[in-house]
């Protein structure tokens, strides 16, 4: 019913004016693909689910196999098999989203350090031994999400107890991720990004943990809106106003080359994005600067690289143009 009502509130005089309702229309399809994959294949569970998502369009494809993965980590059965590399983005983002709910739904609310520390492990321990070679980073990050979205009272704390800088870095990551889908900015208001941008930043501890948030929040708002790409120029818009523009390009061109490995062969929705004529209403000098410039260089020159070196699912969390360099220069890297 909210995605009917946001579909025909769109269309009506003036309506854009009071919100983004198209933006609106694509959280809410991305969340019903997710939630709901059996009204598009059928129990997920079962063997041909799989094959039947890959049919669909490769916008709806991605949450739906999002959907799968999680449905299947819940319930325990039905191993993947051998799936196409480029669902890896998917099926580790699902998989560890639903490992992360039950490792936190484990925790007593009065929890310790030592006890933090010990799902910490746990949860990197299985999300490995789950993960295929080289996608661990991917099923980790989600444990910042759920954090965020369903225990925020832990965010802070479960931050403290990270044995490792780089298992911070995707934990916060991943909480930028459930920032765009937080409650408070789930109906894109005019200045609402603004206002997730400002909220992002005050959560953040650190500069590490800031930068990674932005970058989080940035890949959700731009992979669920890759087919309104005025929603990255507003996002740009906010973020070069607040002075976090390396998280936004970070997350920008992070998002587009997932989708670039998720759908190899879709050229409509990544052409806006590496175009200099900017959306109407969005500067095209600052179109070009933060968007259009970063993800031609992405696309064109760093994404090639990683993608030879198996190292798609390393994008999770924010990386300098200097790291991205060495993510696809070095393949035995461990990281």
């Amino acid at each position: 019913m909210a995605q009917t009502s946001a579909a025909v509130m769109r269309y009506l005089p003036g309506s854009g004016a009071f919100a983004d309702w198209q933006e609106l229309d694509n959280k809410l399809e991305a969340f019903r693909l997710f939630q709901y994959p059996e009204r598009e294949v059928g129990d997920p569970l079962r063997e041909g689910a799989v094959r039947m998502a890959l049919r669909l369009p490769d916008f709806r494809c991605i949450w739906v196999l999002e959907g799968i993965a999680y449905e299947r980590a819940v319930k325990d059965s039905v191993p993947p098999g051998i799936l196409p590399d480029r669902t890896g983005v998917s099926t580790h983002a699902g998989m560890g989203t639903a490992l992360a709910e039950r490792a936190l739904t484990r925790l007593d609310k009065t929890a310790g350090p030592e006890r933090l520390q010990a799902m910490i492990r746990d949860f990197a321990t299985e999300t490995q031994e789950r993960s295929r070679p080289g996608w661990e980073p991917a099923a980790f990050e989600p444990l910042g999400l759920v954090t965020r979205g369903l225990y925020p009272e832990w965010l802070q704390r479960i931050s403290e107890a990270m044995p490792e800088t780089e298992m911070r870095s995707l934990y916060w990551h991943g909480a930028g991720r459930s920032s765009y889908f937080a409650p408070s900015g789930f109906i894109p208001l005019p200045g609402a990004h603004g206002r997730m941008l400002s909220s992002a930043v005050e959560d953040s501890p650190d500069e590490l943990s800031r930068l990674n948030m932005v970058a989080g929040l940035v890949w959700a708002a731009v992979l669920v809106n890759l087919p309104r790409p005025k929603v990255a120029g507003s996002f740009a818009e906010a973020c070069e106003d607040k002075k976090l523009g390396d998280g936004f390009r970070n997350g920008l061109i992070s998002a587009l080359m997932a989708w670039r490995h998720m759908a190899p062969l879709d050229a409509t929705l990544l052409r806006p994005f590496l175009s200099d004529e900017p959306p109407s209403g969005c500067s095209k000098a600052l179109w070009r600067s933060m968007v259009s410039e970063p993800s031609v260089w992405a696309l064109n020159e760093i994404y090639p690289k990683i993608e030879r070196a198996g190292r798609v699912g390393h994008l999770f969390r924010y990386r300098t143009p200097a790291e991205l360099h060495e993510l696809g220069r070095d393949a035995t890297k461990q990281l």
